[in-house]
């Protein structure tokens, strides 16, 4: 093929008599200069690329601007109360480490007063486990939602009454511990029962030993781990909740209860909880006041000056209220 497009031109157009030498000539040089100016088109199957080039290159200019502000001026509360010169409690640390918190704090989000963050005690609560006086507590932390207020208590509760416990046994189900009590009671404020009935109560966690909680809970050993073979099997053995732990012997309380009959496989007949475990349990506190006890680390009933607690006589307004 010839390197001269004038020339080409011509040998091709020679047969078309309508155009001349010049015309060709000038027609060939429109058709350079259209070419030399056409702009430079990107084919569409690579403009995907291009977008998702894009979008990376957005996204590394973008998270550090969201992120480092945040760095910067963020200040934990493990952080401020090592400043403020205060011991970082257990439960304080597993906030920190992204844990789920502990009923304390929930209660304090939700707007009640708890000693944990402005008294510093030994007795204050920290999920774990306590050996005291050759007894085994171990207290589980839950999830739980915001606390139900007294109003609230009163509305959902079938049965309102104070009793006194007369015994309590553990009772294993389903790999859990529970405790099956039963509570004499002594005064009514609303429900069907009677003074002197005697009320079956179920609750989770109890009272074994560390042997018979090993027998009747099947926990999966791994490889790399073991019991301690150094804590007796006829060690006592407590199990809580959140800082609570279920009733014993000659408790006095006062109980927002609801029927949950059949949830114990073995035991036939009516059977009672308490609304919120332990939200809907309230011990004697003087006179005719009950109170919710503190959290703590033992089953040993404590309480301060900010425990939640209500007399008989509020009880009786609430209810009458209520109606």
């Amino acid at each position: 093929m010839s390197s001269n497009p004038y020339k080409s031109a011509v040998e091709h157009l020679q047969f078309d008599e309508a155009f001349d030498e010049q015309t060709i000539a000038l027609m060939i040089d429109a058709a350079q200069r259209k070419k030399a100016i056409q702009p430079f088109r990107i084919p569409k199957s690579s403009w995907r690329y291009i977008a998702a080039a894009a979008v990376i290159v957005l996204l590394f200019i973008a998270v550090p601007l969201i992120k480092d502000p945040q760095n910067t001026n963020e200040i934990t509360t493990a952080a401020a109360m090592t400043e403020a010169g205060y011991e970082i409690t257990t439960a304080a640390a597993m906030t920190e480490a992204g844990y789920e918190t502990t009923t304390v704090a929930a209660m304090t989000a939700a707007g009640y007063e708890t000693t944990a963050l402005t008294t510093q005690s030994a007795d204050v609560y920290s999920p774990g486990t306590v050996i005291e006086d050759g007894t085994m507590y171990v207290s589980s932390t839950t999830s739980r939602l915001e606390p139900r207020s007294m109003n609230e208590l009163v509305n959902v509760a079938d049965n309102i009454f104070t009793g006194l416990c007369v015994s309590s046994e553990p009772v294993f189900q389903n790999d859990f511990l529970y405790t099956l009590s039963k509570v004499q009671v002594t005064a009514v404020f609303k429900g069907a029962f009677q003074v002197g009935d005697i009320v079956p109560v179920i609750e989770m966690g109890g009272r074994t030993t560390i042997g018979e909680y090993r027998k009747e809970t099947t926990v999966e050993i791994k490889d790399f781990d073991h019991y301690d073979d150094s804590i007796s099997a006829d060690t006592k053995f407590v199990e809580g909740m959140d800082g609570y732990y279920p009733l014993k012997v000659d408790d006095n309380v006062l109980l927002f209860a609801g029927d949950t009959s059949g949830f114990l496989n073995d035991f036939t007949g009516p059977l009672y909880d308490s609304y919120g475990d332990y939200e809907g349990k309230m011990y004697f506190k003087n006179e005719n006041v009950y109170a919710r006890n503190t959290p703590s680390n033992t089953d040993q009933i404590t309480f301060d000056d900010k425990s939640a607690s209500i007399s008989l006589d509020e009880l009786k307004l609430l209810i009458e209220d209520s109606k």
